[in-house]
């Protein structure tokens, strides 16, 4: 994976959505950092920010987790009030956190695309989407239409993509706006 910004988006179903429209989620608190190139920081390695974590591998304070880097099991925080937009932001950093703490969401989980070339912004979203439901119930132990819990994910840029990034990776988070303690994990919620 590089280090490069990753484009963030989300969808809610038909019946979370006021009329019954599907639209991109841009769960914006996730926005945490600006593209690193545009801070001037386009020097600084991903590992730079791998967060703090013990020898499992979990986060054990609050740190700065590049996106690249996140794993299933990583808690982070956002801003939960602004979530849409027209046009999905791209993220670099996460504020991760320990999950035991309050925080906004947890990673379920991480994989690679495997297309070639670049496919276009909304097939990668479609098949994204698709992968993050798929895992969201042997996730969360529940149904997505069912759960208190909505999917946020993260993808490649048209620009990582150049730069061989493939990775993309699910989170949830609670629908209303309220802060998790402890895993989504089996919680059936």
């Amino acid at each position: 994976m590089t280090s490069g910004a990753r484009s963030l988006g989300g969808r809610r179903c038909p019946a979370r959505c006021p009329g019954g429209t599907i639209g991109k989620l841009a769960h914006v608190g996730l926005v945490l950092a600006l593209i690193l190139s545009a801070c001037g920081a386009g020097g600084v390695e991903a590992s730079d920010f791998s967060g703090t974590r013990d020898d499992e591998g979990n986060i054990v304070e609050a740190s700065q987790l590049a996106v690249s880097l996140v794993r299933v099991g990583d808690c982070f925080d956002g801003d939960a009030d602004n979530r849409t937009t027209e046009q999905a932001p791209e993220v670099s950093l996460l504020q991760a956190v320990p999950c035991a703490q309050p925080h906004d969401n947890e990673v379920y989980h991480v994989a690679d695309l495997t297309e070639a070339t670049f496919p276009g912004t909304d097939e990668i979203t479609r098949a994204v989407f698709e992968a993050c439901l798929d895992r969201f119930e042997p996730f969360v132990g529940i149904t997505y239409e069912r759960s208190v819990f909505d999917i946020a994910y993260m993808y490649p840029s048209e620009m990582t993509w150049a730069a061989g990034d493939r990775g993309f990776a699910c989170a949830v988070f609670d629908a209303t706006g309220q802060k998790a303690e402890g895993s989504a994990q089996g919680s059936s919620r």
